[in-house]
C-alpha cells in the first residue's frame, strides 16, 4: 500500500489507477482542484496551511477536530487501498496525511513533489505538525469511544 504525496499541478494530471483513491487539500478560496475523471472516491477539504491562529490571515480556516474525523473516516473506508494525496506545495499538508497513513497504518510513503533521497526524513521535518497532531488525536478519541 502507497499514499503517494503531490503538488496541486502533478495531482491534477496524475493518471487514475484502479483501486486509488484521492485526498485533495486547496487553500480556502482557491478553485478545487480538477483532478482526473474515475477516482474511487475523492475527499475535497480546504484549510489553510498552518499550525496555529495567526491575525494577519483573514478568515483563517484551521485543521479541526471535524476535518480530522473526516480524514479518518474516509481513510478507514479505504484501507488497503493506495492513496494520492495533494495540496497546493505537495510539502506541508499533504505530507502530513501521508505521515499519519506511514505511522499509523503501514503505508509506503512516496514523496513526488520534491523527489528528495530520504522521503522519511523530509516528510518528518515538513509534514504540518497540527494536521498530524490531530489525526493522531482523533484515533486516541475513536479508541477512547470502544473501550
Amino acid at each position: 500500500m502507497k499514499a503517494q504525496i503531490l503538488n496541486r499541478e502533478q495531482g491534477e494530471h496524475c493518471p487514475v489507477t484502479e483501486g486509488c483513491v484521492a485526498i485533495s487539500i486547496s487553500t480556502p478560496g482557491d478553485q478545487p482542484a480538477s483532478l482526473q475523471e474515475g477516482w474511487e472516491a475523492v475527499l475535497r477539504m480546504q484549510f489553510h496551511d498552518v499550525n496555529q491562529p495567526h491575525a494577519d490571515i483573514p478568515n483563517l480556516v484551521l485543521f479541526d477536530d471535524d476535518f480530522a474525523k473526516q480524514v479518518h473516516e474516509f481513510i478507514t473506508a479505504h484501507l488497503g487501498k493506495d492513496f494520492m494525496i495533494h495540496c497546493d506545495a505537495g510539502v506541508s499538508r499533504s505530507m502530513a496525511i501521508g505521515v499519519f497513513l506511514r505511522d499509523v497504518c503501514g503505508y509506503e510513503l512516496q514523496v513526488v513533489s520534491n523527489n528528495p533521497s530520504d522521503h522519511n526524513a523530509f516528510a518528518n521535518m515538513f509534514a504540518n505538525s497540527l494536521v498530524v497532531r490531530k489525526l493522531k488525536e482523533s484515533i486516541w478519541r475513536e479508541q477512547l469511544r470502544q473501550e
